[in-house]
């Protein structure tokens, strides 16, 4: 497939990028999404902008790697995970096609606008020049204000009884996983140190390397019909209950 499309620096610092599998599940529909405002037929669907039309056989090809000199596949199971977790990262939506799964990127019209990275660029230029200028005018109070302003930031704001985050930590896991999804991460902690007298030299780290995975994996299980802790009405310090997860 020829042609090119858009993408912002911004990719580097998004969690995406630490997920080998998903990054270039994401890239692949993103990448291959029509672009066209009118459309393509494929069959007897019409694919809208922002749209790929692919079968979960097809993109196991797609995803092949080389690993030791060999080629190797991820299983069709892999595949629907990384799908399933996209879904819930909101970065895409799915639909069940005759022809095979029908992918649409969320937000692709912002991705793909012009608009959107000239802003970017322009108000990147404007804080420059403005900072440049401040920096010129005051050398020494916009230090003292920067070293203030990390103060403020690192100080840890307590939720429920027991975690405690910075304020960009906050903002960084309701970026990723939104308002709500952040409480509930929180009360499982939470849920599972008062229950364990369990105590963390970072609250964040903890919730990186185990806590959000219990997370999204309630969710999948919830999305498949399973009973998760929303279906079940079990309570998150039940279901840690008892459980060292080594941290």
């Amino acid at each position: 497939m020829g042609g090119a499309f858009l993408t912002s620096r911004e990719i580097f610092s998004n969690p995406i990028w630490t997920n080998v599998l998903e990054f270039r599940l994401f890239f692949l529909i993103y990448g291959n999404a029509v672009f066209s405002d009118e459309g393509v037929r494929v069959g007897d669907i019409i694919l809208q902008r922002g749209q790929w039309l692919r079968s979960i056989r097809n993109l196991q090809k797609d995803l092949e790697y080389t690993e030791n000199r060999a080629v190797k596949t991820y299983s069709t199971a892999t595949i629907k995970r990384a799908i399933d977790s996209l879904v819930i990262q909101n970065r895409i939506k799915v639909e069940t096609a005759e022809l095979g799964t029908l992918f649409t990127v969320v937000n692709y019209a912002v991705y793909q606008g012009f608009e959107h990275y000239e802003t970017v660029i322009a108000k990147r230029r404007g804080n420059s020049n403005e900072t440049a200028t401040k920096q010129q005018r005051n050398n020494n109070n916009n230090v003292k204000k920067e070293k203030n302003d990390k103060k403020v930031k690192e100080e840890k704001i307590r939720h429920l009884d027991s975690v405690l985050l910075t304020q960009k930590q906050i903002d960084t896991l309701v970026k990723k996983y939104g308002q709500e999804g952040f409480e509930r991460i929180v009360k499982i902690l939470d849920d599972y140190k008062t229950k364990s007298g369990k105590q963390y030299d970072s609250d964040y780290l903890a919730i990186t390397r185990w806590v959000a995975k219990r997370y999204l994996e309630d969710l999948q299980k919830v999305a498949k019909g399973g009973r998760g802790i929303a279906k079940s009405g079990q309570s998150y310090d039940e279901l840690y209950r008892d459980k060292d997860f080594g941290f």
